[in-house]
């Protein structure tokens, strides 16, 4: 079977004021600017907590913060698709027997 290809746009996001070239799918693409203005946010409330750092160390820190946030909800993610899956099992069984 050949592989679709998978047509990807070229955007330009913007952080800390630095642009930054990136390809992204379709999906990707129209969320992007809800992630780039999270990402702000993110980076401002850090200079404004951190007013002594300069933006690298508050780049780095949002960088962390998200690392964290995205190893503590996937194990969560990964247990309810199981459960859902488990269930569909459950389901599927009663309605074949």
């Amino acid at each position: 079977m050949a592989e679709q290809e998978i047509e990807l746009k070229k955007l330009t996001i913007v952080l800390a004021g630095r642009s930054f070239p990136v390809k992204v799918n379709k999906e990707e693409a129209r969320i992007l600017p809800l992630i780039e203005k999270d990402l702000n946010d993110q980076i401002r409330k850090m200079q404004l907590s951190y007013s002594d750092r300069d933006i690298q160390d508050c780049l780095s820190m949002v960088l962390l913060t998200q690392a964290i946030s995205t190893q503590t909800k996937e194990p969560s993610i990964v247990t309810e698709i199981s459960k859902k899956v488990d269930q569909l099992n459950v389901d599927l069984e009663s309605v074949l027997t």
